[in-house]
């Protein structure tokens, strides 16, 4: 019996320490192409390596990136895109690979975002989301997040989509 948890153990522990982590960091080179592979199967209209690229070489724009690092690998799962403007930011885009959804990716982009405008002392940020989006108006709900006002017909659907889907809802969080 004692070999058998003692086996047991060991398994737990070399699960353990091969787990890979989540690490959010900066955008790194080579890093856009992975981006824009994300967005287009996770947008009706993906945007190309070269949209990203001039969008964030524009002024007051970062991208924090979510990996997952262990095992000497460093998968790229999800990316948050925002840009700011004397005080206020705004999330311009965020995604995660459809196969990494529901682990909390989308709220540690997020929460690092919402850090990093805290440090640069921003005062309000905003977003927008599709009103028939139930799990990330939840998330950003619980980020603090309210609703502000709505906009019809704001993002392109597919032909069999809810409505809900193309109206957006604009949410605002007050940093201070």
């Amino acid at each position: 019996m004692f070999r058998d948890f003692s086996r047991l153990l060991k398994n737990a522990l070399w699960r353990r320490s091969s787990a890979k982590e989540l690490v959010i960091e900066d955008l790194k080179d080579g890093d856009v192409e992975r981006i824009s592979d994300i967005h287009r199967v996770s947008f009706v209209r993906g945007w190309s390596d070269g949209e990203i690229e001039k969008m964030l070489a524009a002024p007051g724009y970062f991208c924090l990136v979510a990996r997952t690092h262990g095992n000497s690998t460093k998968t790229l799962k999800g990316f948050v895109i925002v840009r700011g403007v004397l005080d206020e930011a705004e999330v311009i885009t965020i995604a995660v690979k459809p196969a990494a959804r529901r682990r909390q990716i989308a709220r540690r982009l997020m929460e690092a975002s919402i850090r990093r405008l805290l440090s640069d002392r921003y005062k309000t940020f905003f977003l927008e989301v599709a009103a028939g989006n139930k799990p990330a108006r939840t998330l950003y709900e619980n980020l603090g997040f309210k609703v502000v006002s709505d906009r019809k017909g704001y993002y392109q659907t597919t032909p069999e989509a809810d409505e809900d889907l193309s109206n957006a809802l604009v949410m605002r969080l007050d940093l201070g």
